[in-house]
């Protein structure tokens, strides 16, 4: 009989701390994966057959928290984190879409991501332009299918009426 009641009392135990224990919440799990978009190759489609003007303005504040000064290695680990501004020169106005294009200094492969827009007060102020309060973007992409390798990064200004590539100067090393 002690038997009997020393195993029933177990099970009951073991049923009270399965039940409390599958119940609570895991403190320590971790968030959900952020899903980045990807850099391409492929030219995106809302530029093709559209004539690419050269010119505009445009500068890099940061990439992966850190300053352009000098050329910078990615590593796949990494990731793509870039922000900064861009505008159309000509007309004083911010592009309605912004694309980063990675070029290979070597082989002259390209690598297209969208960024996203963002508002840049400090531009609009600076070049006393309202018309630049939209020139601001920054995009985390996922660089991964971009080869090992030095890259320039060009800015690709979409608007109403041209597309315009703009040269930042910036420079990238691409470790895998």
């Amino acid at each position: 009989m002690k038997a009997r009641i020393g195993v029933v009392v177990s099970v009951i135990c073991l049923a009270i701390a399965l039940f409390y224990g599958c119940n609570k919440k895991d403190e320590n799990k971790k968030t959900q994966t952020e899903i980045l978009p990807v850099f391409t190759a492929k030219l995106p489609s809302i530029l093709t057959g559209k004539t690419m003007a050269i010119g505009g303005k445009a500068y890099i504040d940061g990439l992966n928290k850190q300053k352009m000064d000098m050329a910078l290695s990615v590593k796949n680990e990494d990731g793509f984190d870039i922000n900064g501004w861009a505008y159309d020169d000509k007309t004083n106005t911010a592009p309605k879409m912004i694309f980063i294009e990675l070029m290979s200094v070597k082989e002259g492969a390209k690598y297209y991501v969208e960024a996203r827009r963002s508002e840049r007060k400090d531009v609009a102020k600076f070049f006393n332009s309202s018309g630049l309060e939209n020139a601001g973007f920054n995009v985390k992409a996922d660089a991964k299918s971009v080869p090992a390798g030095e890259y320039r990064i060009n800015i690709i200004q979409f608007g109403d009426r041209v597309s315009i590539l703009t040269s930042t100067g910036s420079m990238i090393n691409k470790v895998n």
